[in-house]
């Protein structure tokens, strides 16, 4: 099976074509072939079918049409499996959604995608002729716009996004080659299509302009220069890039031009837009060194994207605030915030979030444009050109990764979140545990300036394990002793013990992640902390939430990715396939959860 979706979608099974068409199983299939070999929710592809109005039989309608392209791939002996063979296609029913497992070299996607990695490495050997030939024979795979015959929704626009970036990426870096073995003529053609097509891509005028230049056509040259800084005006409200500028003070003085790949250059201070955060992070060595390692390392080109995501009060923002701003010199162009959830931790509208990025990049607000395709093209068209850091803190989930990752090589992204994301999109993804036995008493130490628990290593200990070893719990259990020095450490403990809320000022931490975990499974986060305490198995989840243990256990895996649960180390490690997990719920979870209202649930319970 060959599947084609730069271009019209192109299904062949055995060079005999098979390109399903019925509308909607067209879109059902290419969704899942854009995203080949990861699990697609099922409300995801309910969506990208039917929007945000779905008809009541969505979901029922949805197997059907997954059966019908099971008969397609496989045949009709196999409708009703999961379909393929050992080398086939196998489009697979998981929980909650389907995965459509395609070979590397099935997807014409894929094979671009290595193709251009394969140049990009070539050219970083000083080998440009092989870079130049294999990029041309990569951009050569498509055959016009990404699924031009599909209708697309919400969720295959991101990856056509994704996509068609990629794709104008890998032009750029053609033509730079083609600019680097002097083969200017040869491309002064394309290149005018090409800004005719997109009138603020920067990087585009940059090289029809060198083109030009390097000619002999001087007064070309800065016409294009004008034309597009017009274009920007116009379209963007925006000023061309130094590198730009700094490409027209050589021409205007005959100079020669700078290389191609040349990064901008950068005058002023870099706008900042992070919030204010600890001067010092306490412990952290291990994810300071995988996120540095993971923002700095080369991937072809490719724009960084982590995933950081921990417990509630594990530090997320401010240790990723941290490291960003210890970063400030590797993005000339700014470090820019943006927080997904309102003050009442709803999710904030993508159209709402791309609106405060734009304003925070210096774009003005009578010029930022209305809707979330029009921010999102703008965001693409400015960050182009520079070296940017975005931080998108409480992101609920990587659906809306895509508008909101900046394009310019050099670039990256942070994503902070509550929940373990899983996305194509995302590069590295770090955990961040709570604080070691060592690091809790550093922090501590910060506050016990008169020795009261340093001279009680047990009684310290103890603290540390009440607080679950989270740096935002320690703080405020040390701020509360500071403040009452007539409270010995045995006081300090008994009130802990008794519920600790009051102590350790969790509960906002605790209710923005019930929030975005859902209705149903925040009324069972309740209802386990009101009637835990060790480890715990499925079948006592399921007696005590009135559930049946398969449903309890969907419930304690989600648990688990909000880091509300752990999973038992006696446990987690076993080889066998049906393996009952136990799970833990910290205390400092447990105590912050019951002073929080009871949410209702929406399934039956």
């Amino acid at each position: 099976m060959q599947v084609g979706v730069l271009g019209p979608l192109d299904i062949t099974l055995n060079g005999t074509p098979a390109t399903p068409s019925a509308p909607k199983l067209r879109s059902v299939l290419a969704l899942l072939a854009l995203r080949a070999n990861t699990i697609v929710g099922t409300h995801q592809i309910i969506e990208e079918l039917w929007g945000e109005n779905p008809p009541p039989s969505a979901t029922t309608t949805l197997q059907t049409y997954i059966y019908q392209l099971r008969k397609l791939l496989c045949g009709n002996e196999k409708a009703g499996e999961t379909g393929g063979g050992p080398s086939g296609p196998v489009l697979r029913t998981s929980f909650g959604g389907y995965r459509l497992d395609l070979s590397p070299d099935a997807l014409d996607a894929q094979r671009f995608t290595s193709a251009v990695n394969r140049g990009r490495a070539k050219l970083a050997d000083g080998d440009t002729e092989a870079a130049a030939e294999i990029l041309r024979e990569a951009l050569a795979m498509w055959r016009g716009p990404t699924l031009a015959d599909v209708a697309r929704g919400p969720q295959t626009d991101a990856d056509v996004v994704r996509l068609e970036e990629m794709r104008n990426s890998a032009l750029e870096s053609r033509i730079a080659v083609d600019l680097r073995l002097g083969r200017h003529n040869e491309v002064i053609s394309e290149l005018t299509g090409i800004v005719a097509q997109h009138p603020t891509h920067e990087g585009f005028q940059a090289k029809l302009m060198q083109a030009l230049y390097s000619a002999g056509r001087r007064s070309e040259a800065l016409g294009v220069f004008q034309r597009a800084r017009a274009a920007m005006a116009d379209q963007l409200g925006l000023e061309p890039s130094n590198e730009l500028r700094e490409l027209q003070r050589h021409i205007l003085a005959g100079d020669a031009p700078p290389a191609p790949e040349a990064s901008p250059a950068r005058v002023g201070t870099a706008p900042d837009s992070l919030p204010l955060g600890e001067s010092e992070l306490i412990g952290r060595e291990a994810e300071s060194s995988a996120l540095l390692s993971a923002l700095r390392r080369s991937r072809h080109g490719t724009v960084p994207v982590v995933a950081v995501s921990g417990a509630p009060g594990s530090g997320k923002t401010a240790f990723t605030v941290r490291l960003a701003r210890d970063l400030a010199g590797d993005f000339p162009d700014g470090l820019f915030y943006v927080r997904m959830v309102d003050s009442n931790a709803v999710p904030i509208s993508l159209e709402r979030a791309l609106g405060e990025l734009l304003a925070a990049v210096g774009l003005p607000h009578d010029r930022i444009p209305a809707g979330s395709g029009p921010r999102a093209a703008a965001f693409r068209e400015w960050s182009a050109r520079r070296k940017a850091l975005v931080l998108l803190d409480d992101m609920p989930d990587a659906e809306r990764l895509a508008p909101m990752t900046p394009t310019g090589a050099g670039s990256a992204l942070i994503v902070i979140g509550r929940r373990r994301m899983a996305d194509i999109m995302i590069t590295d993804a770090i955990d961040l545990p709570p604080l070691n036995r060592d690091d809790s008493h550093r922090l501590i130490a910060r506050f016990d300036k008169v020795e009261r628990l340093r001279h009680n290593p047990a009684d310290a200990d103890e603290l540390i394990e009440l607080c679950g070893g989270l740096p935002k719990a320690l703080y405020s259990a040390m701020r509360c002793y500071q403040r009452r020095p007539h409270w010995n450490t045995h006081h300090l403990m008994h009130k802990i013990r008794q519920g600790g809320e009051d102590i350790l000022s969790m509960r906002e931490a605790v209710s923005t992640t019930l929030a975005q975990i859902g209705p149903d499974a925040a009324a069972a986060v309740h209802d386990l902390a009101c009637a835990i305490r060790g480890p715990f198995g499925v079948g006592d989840a399921a007696s005590i939430l009135g559930r049946s243990e398969g449903d309890a256990e969907a419930l304690l895996e989600r648990m688990v990715e909000f880091h509300l649960l752990t999973v038992d180390p006696s446990t987690e490690n076993l080889l066998c396939a049906d393996v009952r997990f136990r799970y833990r719920m910290p205390p400092v979870i447990r105590w912050a959860t019951r002073s929080t209202p009871s949410p209702p649930a929406v399934s039956a319970r």
